[in-house]
């Protein structure tokens, strides 16, 4: 049974309404103290194309105050809960929020507990007065950390359970996105399946599966909260201080997207013992789409990105050239090759820069992280 998380719309009204009344009435409800209204950023469960869940909040002042989290009760035990709270804070980070709030009933004081609230000392707005809620809030550790190593190996004896348990709607899935980009190519890659981040070791486990199957895993919300999708970013910086972020062509599965040059972790990348070379990566990925060479730049920092389902291990590069001249020498060469994966690169010399909605979220905050005037 597939099961996606995604934006709520209109049509989804009634059912929502639906799954808040049956959840209220079940005596195992762990929700929100708010009812209805449902607010503007809501995202919905679906199994099989039916909603069996949903989670919704609003940003006040320095916090993302989560209003909604309901669940029907034949889909109580099942994760779908964790799911939503997971996503829902995922779109608070996008938003630069770094705390949470919330006001939940009896049943769910062990539930937020669990996963990191603790009681807070202010209440929000519009609280069911049938009850006393129990306001709880969360702080959000840092988006970007530095990383000293990596220790990335790939589990070649267990193959990752979301693509097999979904394989015909993966299947289906594919076929969609070829008839709208046929460009793209199901090859084979790696994504992340556990990991550990600790005193700046990056350790973790990876399964190989198809392009398809990742993508789907992307497009419907990342609905296997145990899976990451680690990658390497190149960040490039001019010698007149300005970073440099590829503009994605069209015939990528991130048309118009802007980010750093790099890319999914892949086979190749695997070196003796399983072990995967991801600073290998970085450089593969950087020739490959702007042919700049290792002996090309210098190496500076290097810090993991984690945004949500996404982690990027990025490694700063400084260029002894000017940005302009960057620019102009990587997208003749993008523009040349078979590939033609970057249409332009983007100039950011300020961290207002990273205010371009195309920007992705963990690209922004890497801006914001270099560009950001130090106190």
């Amino acid at each position: 049974m597939t099961l996606k998380i995604r934006n709520a719309d209109a049509d989804d009204t009634l059912s929502l309404s639906d799954i808040l009344q049956r959840a209220l009435a079940s005596s195992d409800s762990c929700g929100t103290s708010q009812q209805e209204p449902f607010p503007d950023d809501l995202l919905v469960a679906e199994r099989d194309g039916k909603p069996i869940g949903f989670a919704g909040g609003t940003v006040e002042e320095d916090q993302f105050r989560i209003e909604q989290l309901f669940i029907v009760p034949e889909a109580v035990g099942q994760g779908i809960g964790l799911l939503l709270l997971t996503r829902l804070t995922d779109l608070a980070r996008h938003k630069g929020i770094n705390r949470l709030s919330v006001a939940g009933n009896d049943l769910a004081i062990g539930f937020f507990e669990k996963h990191g609230f603790s009681a807070a000392d202010k209440a929000p707005h519009q609280m069911a007065s049938s009850a006393p809620p129990h306001l709880m809030e969360k702080h959000l550790p840092p988006v970007i950390l530095p990383v000293n190593s990596i220790h990335l190996h790939v589990d070649t004896a267990n193959p990752w359970a979301f693509e097999t348990d979904n394989r015909n709607a993966i299947d289906d899935h594919w076929r969609a996105a070829l008839s709208k980009n046929p460009h793209l190519w199901n090859g084979r890659v790696l994504k992340l399946s556990g990991h550990t981040f600790e005193n700046g070791s990056f350790r973790g486990t990876c399964k190989e599966t198809s392009f398809a199957a990742f993508l789907a895993w992307r497009d419907w919300g990342a609905p296997d909260a145990s899976a990451h999708n680690v990658f390497g970013s190149a960040i490039l910086r001019s010698n007149d201080g300005a970073l440099l972020f590829g503009v994605m062509s069209d015939t990528t599965a991130n048309a118009g997207k802007i980010y750093p040059p790099g890319g999914n972790l892949d086979p190749a990348d695997v070196i003796d013992g399983g072990q995967v070379d991801v600073a290998g990566a970085i450089f593969r990925e950087l020739v490959e789409e702007t042919g700049i060479e290792k002996h090309m730049v210098r190496p500076g920092e290097r810090f993991a990105v984690f945004d949500g389902p996404r982690i990027s291990i990025a490694q700063l590069m400084d260029v002894d050239k000017p940005a302009d001249q960057i620019r102009r020498e990587a997208v003749e060469f993008s523009l040349a090759s078979e590939e033609q994966e970057l249409a332009d690169l983007h100039i950011l010399r300020r961290a207002e820069d990273a205010a371009n909605p195309d920007i992705v979220s963990y690209a922004r905050a890497i801006a914001h992280h270099l560009l950001m005037p130090k106190p």
